[in-house]
């Protein structure tokens, strides 16, 4: 924590202390993962933006961008596949989430930076016989790994402040800035409130009020880049 206040003096690192005691429990209990939730939103984006604009191939970098941008779990879009667009209805569908395992699906809105994005990971595919968005380059048939957004950020300092799963804390925190209902946002993460009874009667993905949050969410994050996003 000394390292990164010392790398960081600009940054509000004071919330990261507790991060820190919850990452040093047994396994077993619950962790948080390290994200830049304090401070301006704005300038932790930016600073992200100063390490994905280092990525030299198209594809890492779109991954770290639509990480950011669709707010998945590091394992649900690294193994999205690409039958799993439909660019027409601009949805894109997970298969199975962490809280979806019927087989219905999980429907993410996509932004119309997020539409540019997938786009241009479609075109960087190098093998079209590999179903998945972003391929392996070890593994004829297989994908990217989970660890791959991680592995970028650790690389350029980010240890212990910023990891892939924490872009969901960093999103979550701007829409409890703007006012975003409760329901609305927790499913933007494909969360589950903690009553089972509101859990077993819910009988909508508020789709098309996430339509317009993540759109909004884009837009900031578009702002917040300086142009530095390929989108």
């Amino acid at each position: 924590m000394q390292l990164a206040r010392a790398k960081y003096p600009e940054w509000n690192l004071d919330g990261l202390f507790e991060i820190d005691m919850l990452i040093q429990k047994p396994a077993g209990t619950s962790q948080h993962h390290p994200a830049m939730t304090d401070g301006d939103s704005a300038s932790n984006i930016r600073s992200l933006y100063d390490v994905f604009r280092c990525i030299s191939q198209m594809s890492s970098r779109c991954l770290c961008e639509l990480s950011l941008h669709l707010l998945l779990r590091p394992s649900e879009i690294v193994e999205l596949q690409v039958t799993d667009v439909n660019m027409q209805s601009r949805i894109l569908t997970v298969q199975k989430t962490k809280t979806i395992r019927d087989g219905s699906g999980f429907r993410v809105p996509l932004s119309d930076q997020a539409v540019k994005l997938l786009n241009i990971a479609i075109s960087a595919k190098k093998n079209p016989k590999n179903p998945y968005l972003f391929e392996s380059r070890q593994q004829l048939a297989g994908h990217m790994s989970h660890e791959t957004v991680n592995t970028t950020l650790k690389r350029h300092g980010f240890k212990g402040i910023q990891t892939a799963h924490g872009f969901r804390a960093i999103g979550r925190t701007w829409m409890e800035s703007q006012n975003v209902k409760f329901e609305v946002a927790e499913m933007c993460l494909s969360h589950k409130t903690e009553n089972s009874t509101v859990n077993a009667y819910r009988r909508t993905d508020y789709l098309e009020e996430r339509k317009t949050v993540m759109q909004q969410w884009s837009d900031f994050i578009t702002a917040s880049s300086q142009g530095m996003s390929l989108a």
